[in-house]
């Protein structure tokens, strides 16, 4: 789902409400080229990854106020940004990031997050692929999504994990939020989606030790991307599996 939809529905849903301050949980150069054109306050963006402070930086610092914050941190410190709150979190495909960094803390996030939250949170997430499918061009995407988790745990990298709406609900309330609204929206996968997931494959067997491995897999994904790219090119894309938002905010 193009991420400008999800930011417009976010901003129908915050109607005329103040955006104050707002906070971006697992910030990055999309979610933070958003905020930075809505009326807010001040931003804080947070982000556990140095090589993306490293490479937004020098971009923002120019345009920065004095309310607007970029920082290399992790939630799992209990330090970080300890009493403040904002009018509006934005919590954009943090749940499955997680995995890849902070292994193990999905169900500690939304409530470490809690008392941050003065206002309104907005959950952004993707729901897991069917791995039952049986559309060739689904099948061909499952596979595509399996062979690059195998590509980056072989390079010593942990994969992305996704979660379903259903479970993040439970955790919100288990958490101490109330859950206002959930909305899904179709994804459409284009040749520009393909691309950015081979693209990912490679850069990960780069860092593959075993030359036959790397080779072997390297043509694997190439092969994906053939049979794949007649459907991705069709003016229609590949209709499969959701994105959805989550609105909720404190008890």
């Amino acid at each position: 789902m193009a991420a400008d939809m999800l930011f417009n529905y976010i901003e129908k849903r915050q109607g005329e409400r103040p955006w104050g301050r707002v906070l971006d949980a697992g910030t990055g150069d999309h979610s933070l080229r958003w905020i930075r054109k809505l009326p807010t306050t001040g931003w804080t963006a947070v982000t556990v990854d140095p090589i993306r402070i490293k490479n937004m930086l020098p971009k923002l610092s120019p345009t920065m106020r004095d309310t607007d914050q970029l920082l290399l941190g992790d939630w799992q410190d209990e330090q970080l940004l300890e009493g403040e709150q904002f009018d509006v979190v934005l919590v954009d495909y943090l749940i499955g990031a997680i995995d890849a960094f902070t292994p193990f803390y999905q169900t500690s996030i939304l409530e470490r997050l809690r008392p941050h939250v003065r206002g309104q949170l907005y959950l952004i997430g993707w729901e897991p692929f069917d791995e039952s499918a049986t559309h060739p061009a689904h099948k061909l995407i499952v596979e595509l999504a399996k062979t690059k988790d195998a590509c980056r745990l072989l390079a010593n990298k942990r994969p992305y994990r996704e979660y379903p709406a259903s479970w993040v609900k439970r955790e919100f309330e288990r958490s101490g939020y109330v859950v206002n609204s959930t909305e899904h929206f179709t994804n459409i996968f284009h040749a520009r989606y393909v691309e950015s997931q081979t693209q990912a494959c490679h850069r990960a067997l780069e860092k593959v030790e075993n030359d036959a491995v790397s080779d072997a897999l390297s043509a694997h994904v190439e092969q994906l991307k053939t049979a794949l790219m007649p459907y991705a090119k069709s003016s229609k894309g590949i209709r499969f599996g959701a994105d959805y938002i989550i609105c909720a905010s404190p008890k």
